[in-house]
């Protein structure tokens, strides 16, 4: 027997999908974080000697 969901039924279980995605990356953004690695808008300036 194939159960049909309505619109409404299929939308809940695409945001319940795509929530859960979200809370798995930002999990796995906080646990990976370090303050030591460099970021994206930062340059590293190294002192030249002369």
């Amino acid at each position: 027997m194939i159960n049909h969901l309505s619109g409404v039924q299929k939308l809940f279980e695409v945001g319940v999908i795509l929530t859960l995605f979200l809370a798995v990356f930002i999990s796995l953004s906080l646990l990976s974080f370090s303050p030591i690695d460099p970021s994206w808008s930062q340059q590293q300036w190294v002192a030249r000697h002369s």
